[in-house]
């Protein structure tokens, strides 16, 4: 992913997106959406992460996402085009 994003991003949702890498490998796996929303949940004191708790939205729930998921679309940089997309749309000028 291009450096330059990344540094219009807070610190936490650097460790954010990192935590997300770390889970995706764990799976052996390229990043996708899936790992940024567990990496979101296990974040504490987050505003999405609140947002995802109060809609029921489980570690679980996205565990068995994953375990159920296959197919990755990736791009070049280990990151799959969906979760690249959720990246760097907000930070787009």
């Amino acid at each position: 992913m291009d450096p330059k994003i990344l540094r219009k991003f807070s610190e936490t949702s650097k460790r954010i997106l990192t935590f997300a890498q770390k889970i995706a490998n764990d799976f052996h796996r390229a990043v996708d959406s899936e790992h940024i929303l567990l990496a979101i949940l296990t974040t504490p004191n987050t505003f999405a992460g609140d947002v995802l708790k109060d809609q029921s939205i489980s570690f679980e729930q996205i565990k068995i996402i994953l375990s159920n998921n296959h197919t990755q679309n990736l791009s070049s940089a280990g990151i799959t085009n969906d979760a690249k997309k959720i990246i760097t749309l907000p930070v787009k000028n």
